[in-house]
């Protein structure tokens, strides 16, 4: 280990080569790099202007982490900011951090009343966009669900909603569930379930 943190295995095996004559060894070696943060460890970007992450946050506990071709990273993260937990979404990439979505925090730019509740892990595609699926408070429970991106526009926005029309399917077909989803040429792609006129 050096002193940023870095960790790096080294490892041999060996198996039997086809004729049997002698093995076949392989070496390898791994460098693991610390991504964002152990517990205890500032969130990167606390207190700094515009990052929305607040002043004096430390990591309490950290999801998969999603990382771009670049290196930039975006995970489900739980902090402790003083007395006040929260749980979010932190993007950080380059030089700069930021928590694009947190729990408690309100999304009134298309959701009158909805605050951000719970989080799936992000994905990231190689160019930086990122999509979580979340679920929000203070909405009835067959509009709660959705997934927000910045791949389609930036900033973050919502780009599916369960109880809204399916794109491209018409009025009356409408997406119940979000499965899954997924990012492929800066495109949001989800597997979803409909109900109503298809």
């Amino acid at each position: 280990m050096n002193n940023l943190g870095d960790v790096a295995i080294t490892g041999v095996s060996v198996r039997p080569h086809p004729n049997q004559a002698t093995g076949l060894t392989g070496f390898v070696t791994i460098k693991y790099r610390r991504l964002l943060g152990l517990t205890g460890d500032a969130v990167p970007g606390a207190g700094v202007a515009g990052s929305n992450v607040p002043a004096r946050s430390r990591f309490t506990a950290a999801g998969a982490p999603a990382i771009a071709d670049d290196g930039t990273i975006a995970a489900k993260v739980s902090f402790a900011a003083g007395r006040t937990r929260l749980t979010g979404i932190l993007v950080e990439g380059g030089s700069a951090s930021t928590l694009p979505a947190r729990c408690r925090a309100r999304w009134h730019r298309t959701v009158t009343g909805g605050r951000f509740k719970s989080f799936s892990d992000p994905i990231i595609a190689p160019n930086r966009t990122y999509a979580f699926a979340a679920k929000l408070s203070g909405v009835p429970a067959a509009q709660a669900g959705g997934v927000w991106t910045n791949a389609i526009t930036a900033p973050l926005h919502l780009a599916l909603r369960q109880g809204s029309d399916a794109p491209g399917l018409g009025a009356g077909t409408l997406i119940k569930s979000i499965v899954s989803i997924s990012l492929r040429n800066g495109e949001l792609v989800a597997l979803v379930t409909l109900k109503g006129a298809a």
